[in-house]
């Protein structure tokens, strides 16, 4: 099994997981990070790419949860998707799809 030092190691990786998505979180809540970077970033980075995208998504100033929702589902984007499974199709038409439901 595992010792007390490998624990510790473990933990310390999850805290760094979750510390790395939270500063993500932050940028793009302040606006840092556009949406097209989402995906951009996640496609080199595996903490990012195996992030829930909707939250994410929810977390862009004036991106609404309804219209990001809704948006999911005229899209055929799964709410459970991770960032790195949303299709390039889906990554293309999100952004006016989002806009369309928003009005």
């Amino acid at each position: 099994m595992f010792d007390s030092a490998a624990y510790d190691d473990l933990f310390a990786s999850i805290d760094e997981v979750k510390a790395h998505r939270a500063a993500f979180v932050s940028e793009l809540k302040t606006g840092s990070v556009v949406l097209a970077e989402v995906f951009a970033r996640a496609s080199v980075d595996p903490v990012l790419s195996a992030m829930k995208v909707l939250p994410a998504i929810e977390a862009l100033p004036e991106t609404g949860k309804v219209s990001t929702r809704r948006a999911f589902g005229e899209l055929g984007i799964d709410e459970a998707a991770l960032i790195s499974d949303v299709p390039a199709t889906a990554i293309d038409a999100l952004p006016s799809a989002i806009v369309r439901h928003a009005l």
